[in-house]
């Protein structure tokens, strides 16, 4: 029963719309008064007008605001592209992470090195063993303090 209530409603609804979509005639009168009409006299049709009224379906503004839907290849292709890109950023965020988490290692190491009670020694660029005084190991363990603090979370 409700099915054929609503397609009454639907039908009346559809009638009363009918008469919006009729033709619109400007005329004027001896008086030189102007007036619009959907039912145009013969002297109108001589001397006037017709406006032609867009349909709902051809109006420019609804045409512009609604895009043609995408059809199912280009939704798809639209989602494998999404996928990829976010698959692609998540690769990268990993070797980041992993990069920053070595780069972290090494920090601690040195700075471990660098803060233990006894000479610390390194090689110059010829191959000679060089020990490093006190100030020079405190130079050397802040740098390394600081490499930890850029490298490290905590």
């Amino acid at each position: 029963m409700t099915f054929t209530m609503r397609g009454l409603v639907a039908a009346t609804l559809a009638l009363y719309t009918l008469p919006c979509f009729a033709d619109l005639y400007k005329c004027s009168d001896t008086q030189g008064r102007v007036y619009y009409t959907d039912q145009p006299s013969a002297r109108c049709l001589q001397a006037g007008t017709a406006i032609k009224t867009p349909l709902p379906a051809q109006a420019p503004a609804e045409k512009a605001a609604s895009p043609a839907p995408k059809s199912l290849q280009e939704q798809e292709l639209e989602f494998r592209k999404r996928r990829a890109e976010r698959a692609e950023a998540e690769l990268k965020a990993q070797q980041e992470a992993q990069l920053k988490a070595q780069n972290c290692d090494a920090a601690r190491t040195n700075l471990a090195s660098y803060t233990q009670a006894g000479r610390v020694l390194r090689f110059t660029p010829q191959g000679e063993r060089e020990y490093l005084s006190d100030e020079q190991r405190a130079e050397e363990a802040e740098r390394w303090r600081k490499e930890v603090a850029k490298w490290c979370d905590h």
